[in-house]
C-alpha cells in the first residue's frame, strides 16, 4: 500500500508541477528556470526507480529499465514546458535518478522498505515545493510572495519530516527488534 502511494504521490506532484509552471509561463523567463527540469528528473527518477524495484524486487535490470522508461515519459511531459533544452536536462536527470533509485532500494534492507520510501516522499514532496516557489519568484507573471508564509511553511515541512522519519524508525525497531538488531551486524565476518 505503501508502495502505491509513493507512486501516487510522485504523479499527482508532477502535474501540480506541470500545471503551475504552465500558469506561470516559465516558456518566457529567464534561464535560470532551467534547473527545473533537471531538479525534478533526479527527484522523480529516483523515486520511481525505489517504488518499481521494491514492487518487483530480485531483478535490478529490468527495474532499472522499467523505471528509466516510465520516467522517462514524465520527464519529456514536464521538460517540453521549458524548450528543448529543458527536455534534454529533464531526461538526463531523470535517467540517472531512475538508475540510483533502483540500486538503492536494491541495497535496501526488507525491514528499511517504509523508512526508506517515507524517507524519499517527504524529499521529493519538499523538492517539489522548492521548485514551485522558485518558479513563483522567477516567473513573467510576477506574483508577491510573502516570505513569512514561505518561511513558516518550510519550518512546518521541516518539522513534520524529522517527525515522520523519527516515529518510522521507531515503528520498525518496534515491530522487527531482531530483524533490525541482525541487520545491524550483517557487515561482520567471522
Amino acid at each position: 500500500m505503501l508502495i502505491l502511494m509513493s507512486g501516487f504521490i510522485a504523479i499527482l506532484y508532477t502535474y501540480v508541477l506541470y500545471f503551475s509552471a504552465k500558469k506561470l509561463q516559465v516558456r518566457k523567463a529567464e534561464g535560470k528556470m532551467k534547473c527545473v527540469p533537471m531538479a525534478y528528473g533526479m527527484m522523480f527518477g529516483t523515486l520511481i526507480g525505489l517504488v518499481a524495484t521494491f514492487l518487483y524486487p530480485g531483478d535490478l535490470a529490468v527495474t532499472t529499465v522499467v523505471s528509466m522508461i516510465v520516467s522517462s515519459c514524465f520527464a519529456v511531459f514536464v521538460g517540453k514546458l521549458f524548450d528543448l533544452a529543458g527536455i534534454i536536462e529533464a531526461l538526463g536527470a531523470t535517467l540517472m535518478g531512475a538508475m540510483m533509485g533502483a540500486m538503492l532500494a536494491a541495497m535496501t534492507p526488507d525491514t528499511r522498505i517504509s523508512f526508506m520510501l517515507i524517507a524519499m516522499d517527504l524529499f521529493y514532496v519538499a523538492v517539489v515545493g522548492l521548485l514551485l516557489y522558485f518558479m513563483k519568484l522567477h516567473s513573467v507573471k510576477k506574483e508577491k510572495v510573502n516570505m513569512k508564509k514561505v518561511t513558516l511553511g518550510a519550518c512546518i515541512i521541516a518539522v513534520a519530516t524529522c517527525t515522520t522519519l523519527v516515529s518510522s524508525v521507531l515503528l520498525d525497531q518496534m515491530e522487527n527488534p531482531q530483524q533490525v538488531e541482525q541487520s545491524d551486524h550483517m557487515h561482520h565476518h567471522e
